[in-house]
């Protein structure tokens, strides 16, 4: 009996430290994991925010000024002279300075790209001055391709060659009232009969016919019906007075 009462008690006593230890351990490694936090804390407490501000060396600022102030003096160049050269219609020199002009666009907008997000003063009013620039070149593109469509316009022609009852019945020609042949007036190709053409690239038509009258208001200076090999071409002498007073031409075939 006096052993039974020894073990219990032992156990009892072992019991008691086992639940001291156990809360002092639970104590440390709370205390522990606190210290943890607060040294984590602190790592994130003293590192500096980070920042969208994009960084721009003052070399590559000097670089874009000098690139710019040489854009800026062609572009001013060209828009001095593009009222003369559109009035002329110089179409080469347009198509040239139009391709020139895409050129300094591409770099004035990679420039603008790189300083976008700058804090620095002079990027800040060098990006404004860039933007300004870039308005500049597209209005003179604007006027350029402007004129460059008017021209593919104005070159634009169309022609009906056939026998006079094929034509009165197209709707391409009538007899007026003194029984006259008269082209009958149009827009366009609104005449499914009328073939489009380019003026600048017809130099002769065939008219597969021994004989042929040309009924629309073309001077008769400007072009020569020739035969060739039994067959009449029309041969244009020279087409811009050939098609100045009309782009719709109309031969009549026998």
């Amino acid at each position: 009996m006096g052993k039974l009462v020894s073990k219990i008690v032992f156990f009892f006593i072992a019991f008691a430290l086992c639940l001291s230890l156990l809360k002092k351990c639970a104590q440390s490694s709370k205390e522990y994991m606190n210290e943890v936090a607060e040294s984590i804390s602190g790592i994130f407490s003293s590192c500096t925010p980070l920042s969208s501000t994009v960084v721009i060396n003052q070399t590559t600022i000097q670089n874009i000024k000098v690139e710019m102030t040489n854009i800026q003096s062609q572009v001013s160049s060209i828009e001095q002279t593009i009222d003369l050269t559109i009035k002329k219609g110089d179409q080469n020199l347009l198509l040239e300075q139009y391709t020139q002009l895409n050129q300094y666009l591409v770099t004035v907008n990679t420039h603008i790209a790189e300083l976008q997000g700058s804090d620095d003063t002079e990027a800040i009013n060098l990006l404004k001055q860039l933007k300004k620039l870039q308005k500049q070149i597209k209005k003179i593109l604007e006027r350029i391709e402007a004129k460059l469509n008017q021209k593919e316009k104005d070159d634009d022609c169309y022609y009906a060659i056939g026998t006079e009852s094929d034509l009165i019945e197209a709707q391409v020609i009538k007899k007026n009232w003194i029984g006259q042949l008269v082209v009958i007036p149009t827009k366009g190709n609104e005449n499914p009969y009328y073939i489009s053409g380019h003026k600048s690239t017809i130099g002769q038509l065939p008219l597969y016919a021994q004989e042929a009258d040309v009924i629309s208001d073309m001077p008769s200076s400007s072009y020569e019906l020739r035969p060739i090999n039994s067959q009449l071409i029309l041969n244009i002498k020279d087409p811009d007075k050939f098609w100045d007073k009309t782009s719709h031409l109309v031969v009549v075939t026998k």
